[in-house]
């Protein structure tokens, strides 16, 4: 099993180490739709054309892009990789320039194989283990979600009251509000779901990607794809004490950062009336 654990470090260090190379990330983004290799292209990626074929070869020998017609594009397991290297960079404090050489000293990828337990692929499989995820809290769970989801809030409103909870959530619309909470359909529910929204919930405008923290240790982090942004695309899970820590400091500031809960009034109809309505 150490074995396993460790050969995949190791294949995460070479990978992340040839991404962190000069324009080999710029030629991954490139094979997002497809990268034309022609004369001047290594000159349009500023680069020398020892460099562009050097990073090309690396690439493809980490089968992360493949030949395609008169051009290259990123393989099923490139694309996984550069949605996560991508979202990790936004989720860690990393310098600007040597941005994946920091992610090399502070992260692994995961296996990303088809049958890994890491990867998550259906939103439903996403929920199924955020639920196992707070079933399992014992001290603390710090939630940002892009998603309203009313199976994900009945199990936070059974949380012990032991248990730190702190939530950001997106904007939603009305009809989004009306239907989450008719699914709570008790009265001591909605009090509870009020609470819930008033003392440990905060609103941003937007909010990249969806993750869940566990006893700052165990994490949940979704992968967006850029090209379809507000679908799910992928998540993964994370058993690292050192991502949580990146993440939850991610997570603090962006809730430090608001002010606002569901109940805040805005423009829109605010929650708190929308519940008014939902009781009469």
């Amino acid at each position: 099993m150490a074995d396993g654990k460790n050969k995949n470090e190791e294949t995460s260090r070479e990978i992340l180490s040839t991404l962190a190379k000069e324009g080999a990330f710029k030629i991954m983004k490139e094979a997002t739709s497809k990268l034309i290799s022609r004369r001047g292209t290594p000159m349009k990626l500023n680069l020398t054309k020892r460099q562009y074929y050097t990073r090309l070869r690396n690439l493809k020998s980490h089968n992360l892009v493949k030949k395609e017609g008169e051009g290259y594009v990123q393989t099923e397991f490139g694309e996984r990789v550069y949605e996560l290297v991508s979202s990790l960079k936004k989720a860690s404090e990393v310098n600007a320039k040597n941005d994946i050489e920091d992610l090399n000293s502070k992260f692994t990828i995961p296996n990303l194989s088809e049958g890994s337990e890491t990867l998550i692929k259906r939103y439903d499989a996403l929920v199924e283990k955020t639920l196992k995820l707070l079933e399992d809290a014992k001290s603390e769970v710090l939630l940002a979600s892009r998603y309203i989801d009313y199976r994900v809030t009945k199990n936070i409103l059974k949380l012990d009251s032991s248990v730190t909870l702190k939530i950001i959530g997106r904007e939603f619309s009305s009809i989004e509000g009306i239907n989450f909470f008719r699914a709570l359909t008790s009265p001591e529910k909605l009090k509870q779901a009020l609470k819930l929204a008033q003392d440990h919930t905060r609103i941003v405008k937007r909010l990249p990607y969806t993750f869940v923290i566990r006893d700052q240790e165990f994490a949940i982090v979704e992968v967006v794809n850029h090209l379809s942004p507000n679908d799910f695309f992928l998540a993964i899970t994370l058993e690292d004490e050192q991502i949580c820590a990146e993440l939850v400091k991610y997570f603090e500031n962006l809730f430090e950062m608001s002010d606002r809960t569901p109940l805040s009034s805005n423009e829109k109809p605010s929650l708190k009336n929308l519940l008014t309505l939902l009781k009469d």
